[in-house]
This record gives C-alpha cells, structure tokens and sequence, in this order.
C-alpha cells in the first residue's frame, strides 16, 4: 500500500521541510500572477519577483523527487513558457506532454484556457 501524505501551507516553507528524493509526485498549481484581487491577498508580482519566486519553489519541488519521480505544473498562458524554461534548461527535467483544457461553462467563466505540463 501506498503511503499518501498531503501537506498544506506556504510551500516555500513546507517544501524545505521534506527529506530530499522522497516524493514520486508533486502537483502544483501557484498563483498566475494576473493581478487579481482575492480578497485576502492580491495576486500581483513584478515580472522579475514572480519568476524568482518561480524558481525558488520549482528548485524545491525538483529537489524533494526522486529521478523517476513527477512533477504536474497547472498554469495559465501568460508564463508557463517561463516555467518550462525553467524546469528544462535550468533543472535539466525532461517534458513529457501538455495537458490543455477549455472551460466552456461554469460559475465565474470569463474565458480562457489553461494548461498543465508533464515533467519528469
């Protein structure tokens, strides 16, 4: 039997908690940055800060998988490429695929699509 283990809260401080090569997979889904307001926080970073913190929590999650580990990333289209870019060139992951979904229906739709990757 599998040993299944959710942990919540920040993930810049959650993650560095986790023995390195310990997870077979992590899902993400970090905030898009598109400046909107929540509420109880705003989801707006320069460009510079965001892809900072992009790659603090991206060299996290790699560190944490073991190699054949996996790692799904669901972004919106404005920076996934910077993600990518990321995780490939500067993680050395290797892309497996795209996820792509349109929502067409649904509470709050305004349009869009969103996308997911595949790196292991």
């Amino acid at each position: 039997m599998n040993n299944i283990r959710m942990i919540t809260g920040d993930a810049l401080e959650k993650l560095k908690g986790i023995d390195s090569k310990s997870v077979d997979l992590v899902i993400a889904d970090p905030p898009y940055n598109l400046g909107k307001d929540y509420g109880n926080n705003h989801d707006l970073r320069g460009f510079d800060e965001y892809l900072r913190f992009s790659e603090s929590w991206l060299k996290e999650a790699h560190r944490l998988l073991r190699n054949e580990g996996t790692i799904y990333v669901f972004m919106g289209v404005r920076f996934i490429s910077y993600l990518y870019h990321i995780l490939d060139q500067k993680l050395g992951m290797f892309f497996n695929s795209w996820i792509t979904w349109h929502y067409t229906q649904g509470m709050g739709k305004k349009g869009g699509s969103h996308l997911a990757m595949t790196i292991s």
